[in-house]
């Protein structure tokens, strides 16, 4: 299992991890394998991790349809925990340290029941290896135990040491297995010897036990491994012949072995150095891309859910958008209205005045006519019994005037009340067509919002689409890389055994001097 997952921008901003939500929002731009990655390549690399000392990761290029990369995945291993270096060492039955620079962060070695951490690499261990950039074979002493050692250096994406990988074996433990094969090599020559024996029982006499001894002597010596070793029997008969050509055989063998050994010895230490290299990566590649594979299923499964939110809020955005649309058509209709209503208002108190003007008028008329009627009664007093039938005729017309003078009072009485109320409409009128005309722009700006909504929302559905169809592809990328992976691991740890295991067994082909 991967111990972090992080998806980033196209500027390297996180917007997801995995072992850490405090961090997102961080830039981590500057690492090397988001550079990579950002930059369209996909890589896996041991690199520093910000606040972890070193890391193992793998980080590939999230692409929209077009091929623009629009942001990154990564994820990888801790190399300051313990458990990647104890499953390790179950199967190579080898202690191993991890060292950042200097400092030992990891390891298998314990010191009563404690792991050895935080302590520095022997300078002169750390010279050849770190400073000089090349490994190192040879003895140490770890905590007053010797052991077999082999240092190489961690290298980052610009070829930089900044780290060792130690891969070791107390000498108590090399030394019993050595034994192991010793014993075995000497059982097969014993039974050689025995052979060689019982033949030679049959054809020597009793005055052949020196040269007898020496053949025995010989064949101790090759099942040894010592093809350097040679007998001097000076015997002019069928021994002496025997002694001659076995010489003469060993010699030629010793050749070609010397050859093939050094060949080998050269070849095995290049073997096992670049298939250790390979095999820790693969291995460490291949679980990471499976753990991938695992985590991208999901997230792909999650952004599918994520694509179908998207449109259904693009389908709801283009309702409320057409709602708007619809608002806004009915918030113009009713303002136009209410200004067809300000202008009835405006010419109903147009009319009301002219007709104020009028009854104003009429008033006038009726009271010239009341001082007419009045000054005509004073005459047709004057004229006595003549003037009766005008003066009752100029009562009537008074009494008609003050009727007309009453009458034009109260329509004025009327029209002025209509008036006030006609104005109160009109302002009432104004203040709501403001209001209307407030409602419209309103109205308006909520439309133009929620065409903006509509629009973001179907941007939104379209880029969760492509990055839907980005997961896909790259899901496909790590299960592939996933499955090389394992197939290069395991031919790798092959080929790594059988290097060591030939370099072993050639190792113990020694040189003597003549006897």
């Amino acid at each position: 299992k991967t111990d972090f997952i992080i998806f980033t921008d196209k500027n390297g901003n996180v917007l997801y991890r995995s072992d850490d939500s405090s961090k997102f929002g961080d830039n981590i731009s500057s690492r090397d394998s988001i550079k990579s990655a950002l930059s369209g390549k996909g890589v896996a690399l041991v690199e520093r991790g910000g606040d972890i000392p070193l890391i193992i990761s793998g980080s590939y290029p999230v692409m929209n349809e077009v091929g623009i990369v629009i942001g990154t995945v990564s994820s990888g291993y801790r190399l300051d925990k313990f458990e990647m270096l104890d499953d390790t060492k179950f199967v190579v039955q080898t202690d191993l340290t991890i060292f950042c620079d200097n400092i030992r962060i990891s390891t298998t070695i314990e010191n009563n029941g404690q792991r050895v951490v935080g302590t520095e690499l022997d300078p002169v261990i750390a010279n050849i290896v770190l400073n000089q950039e090349t490994d190192y074979t040879g003895e140490a002493d770890i905590l007053g135990n010797k052991f077999i050692t082999y240092y190489l250096p961690i290298m980052d994406e610009s070829n930089n040491s900044i780290g060792v990988l130690f891969a070791g074996k107390s000498m108590e433990e090399f030394n019993a297995e050595l034994a192991e094969i010793i014993w075995f090599i000497a059982g097969s020559s014993l039974a050689a010897v025995i052979f060689v024996t019982i033949i030679s029982m049959f054809i020597v006499k009793k005055t052949m036990t020196n040269p007898i001894k020496n053949t025995a002597q010989l064949a101790n010596e090759l099942a040894l491994g010592n093809l350097d070793y040679t007998i001097n029997i000076k015997n002019k008969d069928e021994i002496g012949d025997l002694a001659s050509i076995l010489n003469v055989n060993v010699r030629d063998v010793f050749k070609r072995i010397e050859e093939v050994r050094v060949d080998i010895d050269n070849a095995s230490k290049q073997v096992a150095v670049g298939t250790q290299q390979l095999a820790d990566g693969s291995q460490s590649i291949s679980s990471g891309a499976t753990e991938q594979a695992s985590s991208l299923e999901q997230l792909t499964a999650s952004v599918s859910q994520i694509a179908e939110q998207s449109n259904q809020n693009a389908i709801s955005s283009n309702k409320a958008n057409q709602l708007s649309m619809d608002a806004k058509n009915s918030a113009v209709q009713g303002n136009e209205l209410m200004n067809n209503l300000q202008k009835a208002m405006q010419d109903i108190n147009k009319s009301s005045l002219d007709i104020s003007k009028i009854i104003k008028v009429i008033d006038d008329i009726a009271f010239q006519t009341n001082i007419l009627a009045l000054n005509a009664a004073v005459e047709a007093a004057r004229a006595g019994i003549h003037g009766k039938g005008f003066a009752v005729v100029a009562e009537e017309v008074r009494n008609l005037a003050a009727k007309s003078a009453n009458a034009a009072k109260e329509t004025t009485e009327l029209i002025e009340g209509s008036i006030e109320s006609v104005n109160s409409g009109t302002g009432i009128a104004n203040k709501t067509a403001e209001s209307l005309k407030s409602i419209v722009e309103s109205v308006e700006e909520a439309h133009k919002i929620v065409s903006e909504i509509s629009s973001s929302s179907a941007e939104q559905a379209n880029a969760v689409a492509q990055i839907n169809n980005a997961l896909d592809q790259l899901s496909k990328v790590v299960q592939q890389n996933s499955a090389t992976a394992e197939q290069t691991a395991a031919s790798s740890e092959e080929l790594s055994s059988q290097a060591d295991l030939l370099k072993n067994m050639v190792e113990l082909l020694k040189i003597k001097k003549e006897c």
